[in-house]
């Protein structure tokens, strides 16, 4: 089912009523954002709001996980001091050792138009969460991937070497 399809979103969970969302659908595309916006807002922010408004009208108690992107944060991250490891480097502030947190400032920052329409939706599901007193949270991780991923070289660049090492023929 299209996310964007307002209709049949709030038909299904008018008749599923499920204990808990997890929502993982998205236009993940940085590039594809660019040339199109209308395509990638519609799905990541409008989507969003379709799947969390079905939530709150049928099954406001139900726990709603939005699985969405370190890009929210923009170019924000940058700016937090790193210190080099013998294998990779890290924060070099105790207040992220755990990672960067939700309320990490977002503001002021150079968004992607994929960051932004994810930004959008971030910002409905903490406000629905908040407004309408509902369990939602925002997982922002970074170089998602599933069974579908198409492998391409600006994003999971993993599977992208694999499938340039397939299509070569020179498979050991």
């Amino acid at each position: 089912m299209d996310i964007r399809d307002r209709g049949a979103i709030l038909e299904l969970f008018s008749r599923l009523r499920p204990d808990a969302i997890i929502h993982a659908a998205a236009q993940p595309s940085h590039d594809r954002a660019a040339a199109m916006p209308f395509d990638d807002f519609d799905t990541n922010a409008v989507g969003t709001l379709n799947l969390i408004e079905a939530t709150r009208r049928y099954c406001p108690e139900s726990p709603f996980v939005h699985m969405s992107t370190n890009k929210v944060y923009g170019d924000r991250p940058n700016t937090i001091k790193l210190k080099e490891l013998e294998t990779r480097w890290d924060y070099d502030d105790q207040q992220y050792e755990n990672g960067i947190a939700e309320d990490f400032s977002i503001d002021q920052s150079k968004h992607s138009l994929f960051g932004a329409s994810k930004a959008a939706s971030d910002l409905l599901v903490q406000e629905y969460g908040r407004y309408f007193n509902m369990p939602t949270c925002c997982l922002r991780g970074g170089c998602l991937t599933g069974p579908n991923h198409s492998g391409v070289e600006l994003h999971g660049f993993l599977s992208y070497l694999i499938r340039v090492r397939l299509d070569s023929g020179n498979i050991k």
